[in-house]
């Protein structure tokens, strides 16, 4: 067996936790009390030590359920023909697995499914990863801890860091706001900017 084939399904369980979910019709969303996410080193090894645990599993459960198939790439008249042992080893390492974390991923974000086996734990980590993982465009209204409001507009050139990572978001524009926050007028010659979560108290997303 050759020591790609060691992990092969851990390219679906990359595809099973970072697949983005289609976008839901939300008209508005808030995201109160971002500030307050910190990534200790606790929190990182924890966070590594739960991956190389689920990476171990879904490996075991691939093998599990497709030992026959890695039995049959290794016979010897199968590995003569080059054309069909390729083939096999390309659905065996990317194709099979991909799928498997692709279906993984869209059960375990299914609201029905979370009601049958009656857990509400859904399996993005934070309010901030769900609602950026949606490929949508947001006009944001920064509440700064200084007081004063600011506006920014996110869109597929933004980006926003995710869990265990301490929350921070790059806007490609920022606006001016009225006290009350309504958006004025664009930053003259504005390219955006990066915010961390420790500069507001919390922010307002509507859609674009």
């Amino acid at each position: 067996m050759r020591l790609f084939q060691l992990f092969p399904a851990n390219y679906g369980f990359h595809l099973s936790r970072n697949h983005v979910p289609s976008s839901q019709g939300t008209d508005y969303a808030g995201v109160a009390e971002a500030a307050g996410l910190s990534a200790h080193a606790e929190c990182h090894q924890q966070n590594y030590t739960d991956y190389v645990i689920e990476l171990v599993t879904f490996s075991m459960f691939y093998f599990a359920l497709f030992f026959w198939l890695l039995i049959l790439i290794n016979r010897a008249d199968v590995r003569s023909n080059l054309v069909l042992y390729n083939v096999l080893i390309f659905l065996t390492s990317f194709v099979i697995p991909a799928l498997l974390g692709y279906i993984g991923s869209r059960l375990t974000k299914a609201s029905w499914l979370r009601k049958l086996i009656r857990t509400q734990r859904h399996p993005t980590p934070t309010g901030w990863d769900y609602v950026f993982q949606q490929p949508k465009s947001y006009w944001i209204l920064f509440h700064l801890t200084s007081g004063k409001l600011i506006g920014g507009y996110y869109d597929d050139t933004g980006f926003v860091s995710s869990y265990p990572q301490p929350q921070e978001i790059y806007v490609s524009q920022f606006w001016r706001v009225s006290d009350d926050g309504k958006f004025l007028e664009k930053v003259d010659r504005t390219a955006g900017g990066i915010i961390k979560a420790e500069e507001w108290t919390f922010i307002e997303l509507f859609e674009a």
